[in-house]
């Protein structure tokens, strides 16, 4: 408890969580597709100790307005400069379009230096551009909340030190 003023008592509970946006295939699959991995993620976090705040674009499906995707756009930059890290999901990419994902990719690592982890499958191959934004490639969603740990206490130590 912290007094102000000797007239009201606080009782301060609040925990800062980093946010993490969740970048990845949303055209030509299925919503359960473009959910999945993203709650498989966010269901990780919540068996640990729930210490991430996920910035999920798929809350917000478009009907294809011209409009409504502005908004829909804009809302997505907002996400991501309220981020702290990103995490990109690259499976399948060689099927599904990822110019959404690849516009994130860049404004979130090349524009605003945030770090980016992206899921991808062994043995596959991207632009030279990916392989530059990309700040840690990983083979699943388990491996990507580890990096996600070490990038949290790495910051952690930085501020501490």
């Amino acid at each position: 408890m912290i007094s102000i003023g000797n007239t009201m008592d606080y009782n301060i509970n609040y925990r800062y969580r980093p946010r993490v946006y969740l970048a990845g295939p949303m055209e030509n699959v299925s919503v359960e597709e473009a959910a999945r991995w993203r709650n498989q993620l966010m269901a990780i976090d919540e068996q640990e100790n729930h210490d991430f705040a996920f910035l999920d674009p798929t809350r917000r499906l478009h009907k294809g307005g011209q409009e409504e995707v502005k908004q829909i756009f804009r809302a997505d930059i907002r996400d991501i400069e309220a981020s702290d890290y990103v995490v990109a999901n690259l499976t399948g990419t060689d099927k599904t379009p990822a110019h959404g994902t690849a516009m994130e990719i860049f404004f979130a690592s090349y524009v605003l230096r945030l770090p980016v982890i992206a899921i991808k499958e062994e043995f596959t191959r991207y632009h030279p551009f990916f392989e530059s934004l990309v700040s840690h490639w990983v083979g699943s969603v388990e491996e990507a909340y580890q990096v996600l740990q070490q990038k949290l206490q790495e910051d952690y130590d930085r501020l501490c030190n």
